[in-house]
């Protein structure tokens, strides 16, 4: 039986609800294996990355062959919709909730920290 699993290090504080919806919602069209988080709220991206709102988490990939990503990330997009964005990177599925309301968040979030 599969699952989804956590890389160690990783953090999942802040995470939205709409993201584990689509991780688990990523999990079941998985073709083969289990379903590793590999970054959420941790590591480093860009100062705009949803990662740090909760938005965003990384796939783990190094066990598909390109057929494989290439459909894997076809169907997580076809079952969330618009609303989230699937971007295969060269070692990671990037998969984010990115609306309106989620940059406003994270605009917010920044002025907060700045203000801090």
């Amino acid at each position: 039986m599969s699952t989804i699993r956590l890389k160690r290090g990783v953090k999942l504080r802040h995470l939205k609800p709409q993201i584990v919806l689509a991780v688990v919602a990523a999990h079941a069209v998985r073709p083969t294996g289990d379903t590793w988080i590999t970054s959420a709220a941790d590591g480093h991206h860009a100062a705009r990355s949803l990662h740090y709102t909760g938005n965003a988490v990384d796939l783990r990939i190094r066990d598909l062959n390109s057929a494989e990503v290439s459909e894997w990330a076809y169907l997580i997009k076809e079952m969330l919709g618009e609303d989230f964005d699937v971007v295969v990177e060269p070692d990671h599925i990037h998969l984010e909730y990115d609306t309106k309301d989620t940059r406003r968040e994270m605009d917010f979030a920044a002025a907060d920290s700045r203000l801090a």
